[in-house]
């Protein structure tokens, strides 16, 4: 069992490593969130998203001239967030060709603004 589940391991390293370092679009993020559980991509997706809330969360994101700032609820995991991020996606095409971070950012700082800042 171990070494099946290290050989699993290594391959989605593997093939993490073997996909753009980024999301390089919110239409591919969008493609890859949406992919079935356990699916490398989707992974991906979860993976990203905890990053950009991980950065955002610490310093804010700049979109542009502003920062953007998100007030998510303690305890938001990727999970949620990407469900977020594929309504608000789905909700606007016309942006898909976006940075994916931005997408992400405006999703979650329309689902949690903040209003002190």
């Amino acid at each position: 069992m171990f070494v099946i589940n290290r050989k699993l391991l290594i391959a989605s390293v593997f093939t993490l490593l073997s996909l753009n370092a980024t999301a390089e679009s919110i239409g591919e993020m969008l493609l890859n969130c949406e992919k079935p559980d356990g699916n490398p991509f989707r992974v991906f997706c979860h993976s990203y998203i905890s990053g950009v809330i991980d950065v955002q969360a610490t310093y804010g994101l700049k979109d542009s001239e502003k920062t953007i700032y998100t007030c998510f609820p303690q305890g938001i995991n990727s999970r949620q967030s990407a469900a977020i991020f594929v309504k608000w996606a789905k909700k606007n095409p016309e942006l898909h060709h976006n940075y994916a971070h931005t997408g992400v950012i405006s999703s979650l700082a329309e689902a949690f603004p903040c209003t002190s800042k």
